[in-house]
């Protein structure tokens, strides 16, 4: 369907190519997930990863990271959060966790929904973390996977939400 495979640490594709020498984030940098999709890095993030499909980045500040993907995508935000967890997440964890409902929101006038998560996956084995999907008037989703091992998430979450609320569209 939409994601062949998609998530950042659950990336099996192998065009996922590590940055030499990321600049370290220090407030202001900003990082295009996509053409017309950007993030603005908080003091102590860097980009860590570039991934080809579906296109998108890895930030990461030490104990956590924020994965951001873009694709051409027609459906709503819960569609998008749905594919993802339908098609990335459950495949390539045990004992997931997820929301039985979830948070809408507005985004730079673009509608949104966001909700939690846990699951072990693999080497990483427990994880925590939260998913945003949005949905663009002009027909791009974007999803935003913020995650750390489990009990560390919470020290990351308010930076993670503060990058994924200020993205930049268009």
């Amino acid at each position: 369907m939409l994601f062949v495979s998609i998530g950042g640490f659950f990336f099996v594709d192998t065009a996922a190519q590590p940055l030499g020498s990321p600049e370290q984030g220090g407030g202001g940098t900003r990082v295009a997930v996509v053409e017309g999709v950007e993030i603005e890095l908080l003091p102590g993030w860097q980009e860590a990863e570039r991934f080809t499909d579906p296109p998108g980045v890895r930030l990461t500040r030490g104990i956590g990271s924020l994965d951001a993907f873009a694709i051409d995508f027609a459906g709503t935000p819960d569609a998008l959060f749905e594919s993802y967890f339908v098609e990335a997440l459950e495949p390539q964890s045990s004992q997931l966790q997820r929301p039985v409902t979830v948070e809408p929101l507005s985004i730079e006038g673009a509608s949104a929904v966001r909700g939690p998560y846990t699951g072990s996956f693999g080497d990483l084995g427990p994880v925590e973390g939260e998913v945003t999907a949005l949905v663009t008037p002009e027909g791009t989703g974007v999803v935003f996977d913020g995650w750390a091992h489990q009990g560390l998430y919470a020290q990351i979450a308010e930076e993670v939400r503060v990058m994924v609320e200020g993205v930049g569209l268009g």
